[in-house]
């Protein structure tokens, strides 16, 4: 006969909960405290199988309140309500197990085949059997109840089965993250306008019955003294709207109201949407910011300091942003401080995103997907299919980092600010968005690694000043005993001093240099002193003419290279004035250019 269907667990709500000690968890009942300052409690009474009930429920109570663990109400209910699907799964199989030294390996692999017929997608069967595991690996950790070898050893891995990871969600494209950064600035300068300062109380609109316009500044007053007022229970509210009625005239919503005093929560989304496109803050990150979370104000930038979740806990960071008006990071910031502090006042708490809902003020900032998609479309937002927007706020993390990639050209050491190199890269650098940058990036690479690869070395006035003075010093390619020598012009050709006539890499090692002309220009045994300016100013002035006899393809393809080597490496490296020097003794001597007639030829 089959076990009993466990009945679902009871998840009741309040700040009456007592305080969670081990006799609280060995009864059921205990209570969870939220970083917000709520309560969360927790009723286990009606779980079956209580031994093996109340070891996962001291695990799951140390997950929960372990140090730096941003933990909500919501996340604390997932989290039971996947939990309970592991009792489903021991009844449906006629598990008769009851304690933790009774599970094994095979128990958690019959579980998994289970989730793969009763849970849904992949990624969420993997998510409850993951929440089984971690809870697993808190007790094998606290070493209580203790754990079966075998059980250790199958914790060690996830899922037996081939995982795909799953793709990284992409960048919004430009034109939607400027929409996104124009709507979300309109509306924070509206709401900047609309909420009166802390300390005053608004006036009734113009224009209203005497007997109404008394009553609404009747319900302001009331709202400044006690922050808010419930609509259907407020004898002072009802006698508004029915004045208001009699007269035939709108006050608009009740909302509105109290949209004098407070921020709301389409208010906070249009905040989050432009810290989000502006400093890539996680959208959990931004939703946890303390009232006074900026940090170290220097001229132009200020540090945010946020909380930071990790697989295990979080850490406090810091975040460097520019600061000033009321678009740059530090502004915003500022400015939802100011338009909050009255809600904060009257809720005492200390989170930022403090606003009014119509069933009263919040403290810190819930559930936001539903306020994205009012936002949304408040201001019509559509994507680039003509389609009502889909507002992902954890998008605008990944729409931030794209841009920055895009700015500094795909060099992740510039790009990869605040992650590794391989984070930067997987997460943030290897989504659609960037495709098209990704490509231009591998051919410029190409090209700056051939360039790299053949150049001359270049030797200032300064550096060969020095090897002048002390030989011992020099890395030039040329014995140290003939440093002098070489700087002095022994081993010149035509644009360079040349340190390996026989060991060209043109040609097999002992063969001489088979490269005429400006092959120097590509060679790594070239040295590039200011001697030779006024013989590479000259080689400029003669492929300059030869624009005027050449198609544009056919002369980038002859002198394009080395004309770009000259002007953008070898110049730009010595003082204007020897370049100026050389430019002049150029001009004077004819005899500069060593090249045969048909070099000018194709």
């Amino acid at each position: 006969m089959s076990a009993k269907r466990a009945r679902k667990a009871r998840f009741p709500e309040g700040s009456s909960a007592p305080a969670c000690i081990e006799s609280d968890i060995a009864a059921l009942r205990f209570s969870i405290a939220l970083p917000d300052g709520g309560v969360v409690g927790v009723n286990l009474t009606d779980w079956p199988r209580p031994r093996l009930t109340r070891a996962f429920a001291k695990a799951f109570y140390d997950d929960m309140t372990s140090p730096g663990t941003i933990c909500t109400k919501l996340m604390v209910n997932g989290r039971l309500r996947g939990l309970h699907r592991f009792w489903r799964f021991l009844d449906d199989a006629g598990e008769t197990l009851d304690r933790i030294e009774e599970i094994t390996p095979a128990v958690l692999d019959r579980y998994e085949d289970w989730l793969a017929q009763n849970a849904g997608a992949s990624i969420y069967q993997r998510q409850l059997l993951a929440l089984v595991i971690g809870l697993l690996r808190i007790m094998d950790e606290r070493g209580s109840p203790p754990l079966a070898p075998a059980l250790v050893e199958r914790l060690s891995y996830i899922t037996r089965r081939p995982y795909e990871r799953s793709k990284p969600r992409d960048a919004y494209s430009p034109r939607i993250a400027e929409a996104l950064r124009a709507a979300a600035r309109a509306h924070v300068l509206e709401a900047a306008a609309r909420i009166t300062p802390e300390g005053a109380v608004p006036s009734p609109p113009e224009g209203l019955p005497p007997s109404v316009f008394d009553q609404y500044r009747t319900v302001l007053e009331e709202i400044d003294r006690r922050g808010w007022l419930p609509q259907s229970r407020e004898p002072i509210g009802n006698r508004l709207i029915q004045r208001a009625a009699h007269w035939g005239v709108s006050i608009g919503p009740w909302s509105d109201i109290h949209g004098r005093f407070h921020l709301q929560v389409e208010d906070v989304i249009a905040f989050m949407v432009l810290l989000g496109l502006e400093t890539g803050l996680e959208t959990e990150a931004c939703r946890m910011l303390k009232a006074d979370c900026l940090r170290n104000p220097v001229k132009g930038s200020v540090e945010i300091e946020y909380l930071k979740r990790r697989a295990r806990g979080a850490e406090w960071k810091r975040l460097r942003v520019r600061d000033g008006g009321p678009t740059t990071p530090g502004g915003l910031i500022r400015l939802a401080r100011r338009l909050s502090a009255r809600t904060r006042r009257c809720v005492g708490g200390d989170h930022l995103w403090a606003y009014y809902t119509i069933s009263g003020l919040i403290g810190v900032m819930k559930n936001h997907h539903m306020p994205a998609q009012y936002f949304v479309r408040r201001h019509k937002l559509t994507d680039d299919d003509g389609e009502v927007l889909n507002l992902q706020l954890s998008r605008l993390r990944k729409t931030q980092k794209a841009e920055w990639y895009i700015k500094t050209n795909g060099q992740l050491d510039a790009f990869a600010i605040g992650h590794s190199l391989e984070v930067a890269a997987n997460h943030y650098a290897d989504i659609p968005a960037l495709r098209r940058i990704h490509e231009e990036t591998v051919a410029e690479a190409l090209h700056d690694a051939a360039e790299a690869a053949l150049k001359p070395r270049i030797v200032t006035p300064e550096t060969e000043a020095r090897l002048r003075a002390d030989p011992a010093t020099s890395d030039l390619p040329v014995a140290k005993a003939k440093t002098t020598a070489f700087l002095d012009g022994e081993q010149d050709v035509w644009l360079a001093s040349c340190s390996g006539f026989y060991k060209s890499p043109f040609a097999r090692k002992g063969e001489p240099c088979p490269n005429a002309f400006w092959g120097c220009l590509e060679c790594e045994n070239a040295v590039i002193t200011s001697r030779k300016l006024p013989s590479l100013i000259a080689f400029m002035t003669f492929m300059t003419a030869q624009r005027e006899v050449l198609a544009g393809a056919d002369w980038a393809m002859k002198f394009g290279r080395a004309y770009r080597r000259i002007a953008e490496q070898i110049l730009p490296a010595f003082p204007d004035a020897d370049v100026a020097a050389a430019k002049a003794i150029a001009a004077d001597r004819a005899d500069l250019i060593h090249l045969p007639p048909e070099a000018g030829a194709l």
